[in-house]
């Protein structure tokens, strides 16, 4: 597995990683139609355009009660880097590590954990 970046890192190499499989840490935050991953500061924020995302957590991770986000988590994700309006995307999304408190849950892309 390739070494982790941060959401500012794919942003700024946007160009060079287009097409290919990343690792990237930070916030996961899952809603109906939305979804992306945050870096430590609030502007470094990849969107993440895999419609199957949430179908692949809700069978193996419980999602949040109540609020905007069904998911808000420290999180792992390997997914491919494209762009979307000049801005990097993941896509297709391969993976997803999600750490909450003392619990880890891996999914992948078949909807195993």
């Amino acid at each position: 597995m390739p070494d982790a970046l941060t959401p500012a890192e794919v942003l700024a190499r946007a160009a060079e990683l287009r097409g290919s499989a990343v690792v990237v840490v930070g916030t996961l935050e899952v809603g109906a139609a939305t979804a992306h991953l945050e870096g430590d500061a609030a502007t470094a924020r990849v969107d993440i355009h895999d419609p199957g995302l949430l179908d692949l957590l809700l069978p193996a991770v419980p999602a949040a009660g109540g609020g905007r986000y069904a998911y808000r988590d420290a999180a792992v994700v390997e997914a491919v880097v494209d762009e979307d309006a000049g801005s990097a995307v993941l896509t297709a999304v391969r993976s997803v590590e999600i750490r909450r408190g003392t619990t880890t849950y891996r999914v992948g892309a078949t909807g195993a954990p």
